[in-house]
């Protein structure tokens, strides 16, 4: 691709982790967006690996921005381990780095930081109170990040809520909940089913990715939509749009059962007054419209 099909900004975008879901989107995204950016994968450059990671990192000479989605993910495990990993990968990253090329960095951090009762509604201000290995893992690596290693390159931290879409092999609580009754007819509900979530689709995450690092700050945003609702109101919209009549069954909750997730989402709109997110049922209908569990269903209907 030649430089006059690159954006004005010639900087080159590194995207840790981009065989992941949300890394793996997001690198789509800037590159159809014309963005010269690259992939880097653990297979590429493991970043529990000191060595490695100053190895790959020696081998950039031109400045450049990083999007930061390398992780042990909470679904693949809570363990203590996983927790100090994430925390190791950001420390190995802040070693290696050339600082003197580095014009950005965003990092997809967790509203999980916020711990399992929040006050409502919650906005950046609010104190966090992790209350897994997860969060605290996501929460550390975010003081690092604030730590003075970087100087005067801005770092943006991004807290997500349920990134759900195409691709997410149904590991977010959309899909886990739309394999279930498309699959087995019926559907799992922990608890009376009315605790409320915000569910945010995933190119809208890579349009604020694409923004942030046009224009890139230091601080902290909560990328929400600001409209939660309930995982039993969630079950019925996707139950509409699929035109199916799951059966649903109750489980008892835990006593760790996390409580609302409602936020105020004006210092995001603040800072993206021209962004427009893609509201929760358009999304639950495109990412029906791209499953290929409808397409199995319809082969064996």
């Amino acid at each position: 691709m030649g430089q006059s099909n690159r954006r004005q900004c010639s900087v080159r975008v590194v995207v840790l982790g981009h065989s992941g879901f949300l890394g793996e989107q997001i690198l789509l995204r800037l590159r159809e967006a014309g963005v010269n950016a690259e992939g880097v994968s653990s297979a590429q450059c493991d970043l529990l690996d000191r060595e490695q990671v100053e190895e790959y990192f020696s081998g950039v000479t031109s400045r450049f921005q990083v999007v930061f989605c390398s992780a042990r993910t909470r679904q693949k495990s809570q363990s203590f381990d996983s927790m100090t990993q994430n925390i190791k990968m950001v420390q190995n990253f802040l070693h290696a780095v050339p600082r003197q090329q580095l014009d950005a960095v965003v990092y997809l951090s967790s509203v999980d930081v916020y711990g399992a009762h929040p006050k409502v509604p919650i906005s950046e201000n609010t104190t966090p109170r992790p209350h897994n290995s997860y969060a605290i893992g996501k929460l550390c690596g975010e003081y690092l990040l604030s730590l003075p290693a970087l100087e005067d390159c801005p770092a943006a931290i991004l807290r997500l809520p349920g990134v759900y879409g195409a691709g997410d092999q149904a590991l977010s609580v959309v899909g886990r909940l739309f394999r279930q009754m498309s699959r087995d007819g019926r559907v799992k509900i922990v608890g009376d089913g009315r605790v409320r979530r915000d569910f945010l689709e995933v190119s809208n995450l890579c349009s604020v990715v694409r923004r942030v690092l046009e224009k890139p700050f230091t601080g902290t945003l909560n990328i929400v939509t600001g409209q939660s609702v309930s995982v039993l109101e969630l079950v019925h919209m996707l139950s509409a749009a699929a035109r199916l009549s799951p059966a649903i069954e109750f489980v008892d909750a835990d006593s760790q059962q996390v409580g609302d997730l409602v936020f105020d989402a004006t210092k995001m709109r603040s800072r993206f007054p021209d962004l427009q997110l893609i509201p929760l049922q358009h999304g639950i209908a495109k990412y029906i419209s791209t499953s290929t569990l409808m397409e199995d269903m319809d082969r064996h209907g």
